[in-house]
C-alpha cells in the first residue's frame, strides 16, 4: 500500500521533484523506523508487525506519505522560490548583460569615432605641415630654375613615393602652346631632358585639356619604369594633378609609386599646386614686369639720346638761323650801299 502510495505520488511531481520526492518519503520513513526503534528500546522489544499489519500499519502509511507531501511541498516551495529568484538573477544578468553590450558598443562607437577624429586631425596636421614647407622653399628659393627640382626632392620624400616631374605650360603664341618639363626626380634625366609635350598628347596633354586629376593603379607597359637598386620595373601607382590659377592650367605634376597615393595626399597636392600655380603666375609677371621695365628703360634711353639728338640738331639750326639773318643782314647793307653808289654815280653823271 505504502508503495502504491509512493508510486502515485512519483508520478504525479515533476521530473526536476522526483528526486526530492524519493529523498521526502525516505526521510518519512526513517523518521518512523526511528520513532518505533526508539520505543522499542524503551520497551525492550520491538514489535515489527507495527509494520505489516493492523491500524498501525495504515497510520504508519499515512504519517509516512503525509510528512512525505509536507516536506515535498517544503522542498517544492523552496524550489520554487529558488527558481525565481535564479530566473530573477538570470534576468538581472541577461539585463546587465545587455547593457554592458549596449555600452560595449557605444565605448567601440565613441573609440572608433576618437580614432577616426585623430586620424583625420593627423592628416590635416600632415597637410598643413606639408603646405608649410611648400611655401617656404616658393618664399625663400632665389633661384627659380632649379626651385621645381627642389619641390620634387621634398614631394617625393615627404609623400614617400619614388619619383615624378614637373610640366610648365610654354607658350611662345597664344596658338603655339606645350608642355615642357622644368623638373624632374629620379627619371633618367639623359632621356627627358628639354622633353617638350604637346597640347592632348598622352597623360600630360590630357590632363591639360580636361583640368582633372588622373589617378592609375593599372600603368601602360613601357609608359615609365621606376629605377632602384634592383633594377627597373613598372610603378602600380600613376596620379597626374593639373596646377590651376584662375580656371587655367599653368603647371602639371606627374608622381609614380609603388605605394598607393591615398586620398588625403590627394588633396593636398591640390592644395600646394594652388601655391605652385601662383608662384609660377607671379614668377611670370615678375619677369614681364622685369623686361617691360628694361624695355622701358630702354626706350627711356633712346628718347633722351633723340632728345639730344633734336636739341643738338636745334641748336644747329638754331645757329644755322643766325647765321642766316646774320648772312641776310650783310647782304641788305650791301644792297643799300651798292645803292647808294649808283644814286652817286647818277648824281656826278647828271652834274
Amino acid at each position: 500500500m505504502q508503495l502504491s502510495f509512493a508510486l502515485v505520488g512519483f508520478l504525479l511531481f515533476k521530473k526536476e521533484e522526483k528526486g526530492l520526492f524519493v529523498i521526502a518519503n525516505l526521510i518519512a520513513i526513517s523518521s518512523f523506523v526511528y520513532l518505533v526503534t526508539v520505543e522499542g528500546k524503551n520497551t525492550n522489544e520491538i514489535d515489527t508487525s507495527l509494520f505489516t499489519s493492523g491500524f498501525m500499519h495504515y497510520v504508519s502509511v499515512f504519517s509516512a506519505l503525509v510528512i512525505s507531501f509536507f516536506i515535498m511541498l517544503t522542498f517544492r516551495f523552496i524550489n520554487t522560490q529558488n527558481q525565481e529568484k535564479t530566473l530573477k538573477l538570470m534576468g538581472d544578468i541577461k539585463k546587465q548583460q545587455e547593457e554592458m553590450t549596449i555600452k560595449n558598443n557605444e565605448l567601440n562607437k565613441y573609440i572608433g569615432e576618437i580614432e577616426v577624429k585623430q586620424l583625420e586631425d593627423n592628416q590635416r596636421q600632415w597637410i598643413a605641415e606639408g603646405q608649410s614647407k611648400v611655401d617656404y622653399l616658393l618664399r625663400t628659393e632665389e633661384d627659380k630654375d632649379a626651385v621645381f627640382d627642389k619641390l620634387l626632392s621634398f614631394l617625393i620624400k615627404y609623400m614617400e613615393v619614388n619619383q615624378g616631374a614637373v610640366f610648365l605650360v610654354q607658350q611662345e603664341e597664344k596658338e603655339n602652346q606645350y608642355l615642357e618639363m622644368v623638373g624632374c626626380y629620379a627619371y633618367n634625366r639623359k632621356k627627358f631632358v628639354n622633353k617638350k609635350i604637346n597640347i592632348g598628347e598622352g597623360l600630360i596633354g590630357q590632363c591639360y585639356l580636361e583640368q582633372e586629376k588622373i589617378f592609375l593603379t593599372e600603368i601602360p607597359d613601357n609608359y615609365i619604369n621606376i629605377t632602384s637598386g634592383l633594377g627597373e620595373s613598372n610603378p602600380t601607382n600613376l596620379i597626374v594633378v593639373p596646377f590651376l590659377y584662375n580656371d587655367e592650367v599653368v603647371a602639371i605634376l606627374e608622381l609614380a609609386s609603388f605605394k598607393a597615393v591615398l586620398d588625403y595626399q590627394i588633396t593636398f597636392l591640390e592644395n600646394m599646386g594652388q601655391s605652385v600655380a601662383a608662384f609660377v603666375m607671379n614668377h611670370r609677371i615678375n619677369v614681364r614686369t622685369q623686361k617691360l621695365l628694361e624695355e622701358s628703360q630702354m626706350h627711356a634711353e633712346m628718347l633722351r639720346a633723340q632728345e639730344e639728338e633734336m636739341r643738338q640738331n636745334m641748336e644747329e639750326l638754331t645757329a644755322t638761323q643766325e647765321e642766316a639773318e646774320r648772312r641776310t643782314l650783310a647782304f641788305q647793307q650791301e644792297i643799300k650801299n651798292k645803292e647808294l653808289e649808283i644814286e652817286e654815280l647818277r648824281l656826278k653823271i647828271n652834274c
